[in-house]
């Protein structure tokens, strides 16, 4: 019995060590996107609404106008034009 106590004890010590580089890797794949957000978009100001709605509604203005400006910047003013018109 001691045996299966020990596997189960090792198994459970390296779940952390997975979440932790789980939690690294997201925070350097949001890192980005969301410093730029925070700089080009918003100035590096405080979002102006308060309240968690508010707040919320700022914040998705900002990511939609950082998914445009990448659209734009990616496909080019003629894509764009012509995805704008439909």
């Amino acid at each position: 019995m001691g045996h299966r106590h020990r596997q189960a004890r090792g198994a459970s010590d390296v779940v952390p060590l997975m979440l932790d580089e789980l939690v690294a890797l997201r925070r350097q794949t949001v890192e980005h996107p969301f410093a730029s957000i925070k700089h080009l978009i918003l100035g590096n100001a405080r979002l102006l609404m308060r309240h968690t709605s508010g707040a919320r509604a700022e914040f998705s203005l900002a990511v939609m106008a950082y998914n445009l400006k990448r659209a734009f910047n990616m496909k080019g003013a003629a894509w764009m034009h012509q995805a704008l018109r439909g």
